[in-house]
């Protein structure tokens, strides 16, 4: 990788890697979010590459997200990978981190996923009282096309006194 002149990233594979063996090393170490951003970039270019590849590098994220004390900001962009690269066989994964400081990062992963199964779990937690992560899950589920979503975000909408416009915009 490199990096230009306003600090963003450039990352390219150095060689073709069409029907080979792929494996991404990357370091968490200082300055974190930066080495999260190459890896990230490595895995959307693998997310092109063929299904085992793809299949080797969801397994790699659910291996590294585990530890129970996992770092929020460590955890939030491995979880959204996780929701590019992966699909249904991913959702109990992100579904561990819903209650978590990582819950929007993993309603972002179940909504790349497109799995309209989703929608109960994504229920269920809009239901609660107006945080980030409820009103994360009702946007995912107006993008899911679920038609709970309208009444989860008027409810939500009404509890804050500077939003009913907004809530009728959303259900009209």
């Amino acid at each position: 990788y490199s990096s230009f002149s306003n600090d963003n990233l450039y990352v390219q594979l150095g060689a073709s890697v069409r029907g080979r063996a792929v494996y991404i090393v990357q370091s968490l170490t200082p300055p974190v979010s930066d080495h999260l951003l190459e890896l990230l970039m490595m895995l959307d270019i693998a997310r092109h590459l063929p299904p085992k590849l793809t299949n080797q590098a969801s397994s790699t994220i659910r291996e590294l997200l585990k530890p129970a004390d996992l770092d929020p900001a460590v955890s939030g962009p491995m979880l959204v990978a996780l929701g590019s690269l992966g699909g249904w066989e991913d959702l109990p994964t992100l579904y561990g981190f819903l209650k978590g400081p990582a819950a929007v990062s993993a309603i972002h992963g179940i909504e790349l996923i497109n799995e309209p199964g989703a929608a109960d779990e994504l229920n269920a937690l809009s239901r609660g009282p107006a945080s980030p992560a409820s009103e994360a899950a009702v946007v995912a589920l107006f993008r899911l096309g679920d038609k709970s979503s309208a009444a989860h975000f008027e409810r939500l909408a009404s509890a804050a006194d500077d939003t009913p416009s907004a809530a009728r915009c959303f259900t009209e």
